[in-house]
């Protein structure tokens, strides 16, 4: 029995080493020598809805991000770098949005984005410049606001502030700023 069991292996074995496959290449990378970020992706849209009840209507987004690498930090946030992304003015006619770009950031569904490293956002002709920007979703309790802590730079053809805070209110059109110094030129310049 034993030389039997013995025959079958060698038969099998031998059958084997005809016309198979190829062997491997000499060197196949391990698991170990992956990426330690297995997660990362790139191309991918995010957005933010107005959580407020809508009756019926349909939820409009609130925020839109899109970036060509992210990763997946925990099931509803994403890590991201090289961002633009809009926050949506309210309205239809008169609709004020708000355009960012930002070297890196944070999205966590549902509830905000974090904008961070050399942000810029513009709003009309005025051009923002922000260490970091974060954008807090509307919900049932509270309107949505954009906000950084942060030294602030406005400026325009007309405009040059610096300021120690911004707020963005999107429903309101208004944005506030604290400890600001600058100028203002009214009216227009004829030289």
């Amino acid at each position: 029995m034993k030389h039997i069991l013995s025959g079958i292996v060698i038969c099998i074995a031998a059958a084997g080493c005809g016309d198979g496959p190829a062997p491997p290449p000499a060197y196949a990378p391990a698991v170990r020598d992956a990426p330690e970020d297995l997660l990362t992706m790139s191309g991918i849209d995010l957005y933010l809805h107005d959580m407020r009840p809508t009756a019926g209507v349909a939820r409009k987004p609130t925020f839109w991000l899109h970036t060509e690498k992210f990763s997946v930090l925990d099931e509803n946030i994403w890590a991201f770098e090289d961002a633009r992304a809009i926050i949506y003015g309210e309205g239809e006619e008169d609709r004020q949005d708000i355009i960012l770009e930002a070297r890196e950031g944070r999205f966590e569904e549902g509830k905000s984005a974090y904008l961070k490293g050399g942000v810029k956002a513009l709003m009309g002709s005025l051009q923002i410049e922000l260490a970091d920007i974060e954008w807090q979703n509307p919900d049932a309790e509270t309107p949505g606001e954009a906000r950084s802590d942060n030294p602030v730079k406005v400026l325009d053809s007309h405009v040059q502030l610096e300021a120690a805070s911004l707020r963005i209110y999107p429903q309101r059109k208004e944005f506030a700023l604290t400890g600001v110094v600058g100028t203002i030129q009214f009216g227009r310049n004829e030289s």
